[in-house]
């Protein structure tokens, strides 16, 4: 909730420290809840400063990080993760996430 207070009313500040938190879970499963919580709030935004935590979530082993980081992206849209979308979509056993990935790119391409 606090993450969340700081990102809606003063992205600008508060997304520095939201951010740094966020990228200590990604080393640590036992803290995969809160990257999870800090995630979907950080999915929520539109800002270029998550590009690389983007690129991180979506890159991630764990499918449901790496969802929220398809979530970011659709969301920003960052031109630098759009090749590791491309590369999940492209598998030839998808997984949840990487099905997910090719939904994202096939509705890029109908706009």
């Amino acid at each position: 909730k606090a993450a969340e207070a700081l990102l809606t009313h003063n992205f600008s500040a508060g997304a520095s420290t939201v951010i740094d938190a966020t990228l200590a879970t990604l080393k640590e499963d036992r803290r995969k809840n809160l990257r999870y919580s800090l995630g979907k709030a950080l999915a929520k935004h539109e800002n270029a400063a998550l590009e690389d935590i983007c690129r991180q979530f979506v890159t991630h082993s764990d499918v449901a990080t790496s969802v929220i980081g398809l979530d970011m992206y659709s969301k920003n849209r960052f031109a630098s993760v759009r090749g590791e979308l491309e590369k999940m979509a492209a598998k030839e056993r998808p997984s949840g996430a990487d099905k997910k990935a090719k939904s994202i790119l096939e509705r890029e391409k109908g706009n």
